[in-house]
């Protein structure tokens, strides 16, 4: 059976990237719109972060492989298409950053992987800090490195 292809989304943009066309796959949401806060608290609400990506394989481009069709899911260690942190920071590839929506990829010419690093980490740090919210959560705490650098840029922020 064949799959059909799918265009390559971010796993968890700050925001919509401009260049998606209308109607297409994308799992990055808006951060905080002004209807979300009103029936909790800011300071009760607290942000899940992953220490996971998703990827695809079979992306065709020319380019970053932002937007291009894959052919399904990539390989991953616990189910099709999600891998750790972990295991993603070492993968070969170009890694690739869209300062707009805060995003992270990495691209080897065939496997696309959407992930955060510390970077990314500082920045949804930043934010939770900035909006007054309770903190994070990151999800699962055993797929950072053996470093722990995601839970660490979070605590360097949000301490």
């Amino acid at each position: 059976m064949k799959q059909e292809a799918t265009e390559v989304p971010h796993n968890t943009a700050r925001t919509e990237s401009p260049a998606l066309k209308p109607g297409s796959a994308s799992i990055g949401r808006p951060l905080g719109p002004p209807d979300w806060q009103r029936p909790v608290p800011a300071r009760k609400i607290v942000v899940g972060v992953p220490a996971y990506g998703q990827g695809w394989t079979g992306v065709t481009s020319r380019g970053d492989g932002r937007y291009a069709p894959a052919a399904g899911p990539a390989p991953g260690t616990w189910a099709a298409g999600s891998d750790d942190y972990k295991n993603l920071v070492g993968k070969p590839g170009k890694r690739h950053r869209d300062l707009l929506t805060g995003a992270l990829w990495l691209y080897d010419g065939n496997e696309f992987w959407s992930y955060d690093d510390p970077a990314v980490m500082l920045q949804k740090a930043a934010y939770i800090r900035l909006k007054g919210l309770g903190g994070s959560m990151p999800w699962s705490i055993d797929q950072d490195d053996a470093k722990a650098s995601l839970t660490t840029a979070l605590y360097s922020v949000l301490r």
